[in-house]
């Protein structure tokens, strides 16, 4: 047996190879700062954990916005988000 003869061929490569494409997405990442008690009224929606990233919320006035450390603050407490100046709970 030839040894050429033996050898696997390769195999033929598509003419239109898929590509993958990674996207990678920037994320900022701003401190809330404290909201004094008085001007923390009504009925304020809380901010939406972020999965993996302890103390980190997403603006509830933004979803798909930035992260928002709130580390600093206790659950329940009223926060000012830095992007929209809007205020919201610590969830």
């Amino acid at each position: 047996m030839n040894p050429a003869e033996a050898s696997p061929t390769p195999r033929e490569q598509p003419t239109n190879p898929v590509q993958e494409e990674k996207v990678t997405q920037t994320i900022t990442v701003a401190r809330a700062s404290g909201v004094p008690v008085e001007k923390a009224k009504g009925d304020l929606p809380y901010g939406i954990p972020v999965p993996g990233h302890k103390g980190m919320v997403t603006s509830p006035y933004l979803p798909e916005g930035n992260y928002i450390d709130v580390s600093a603050f206790a659950p329940g407490s009223a926060v000012k988000d830095p992007y929209t100046g809007k205020i919201f709970l610590v969830p």
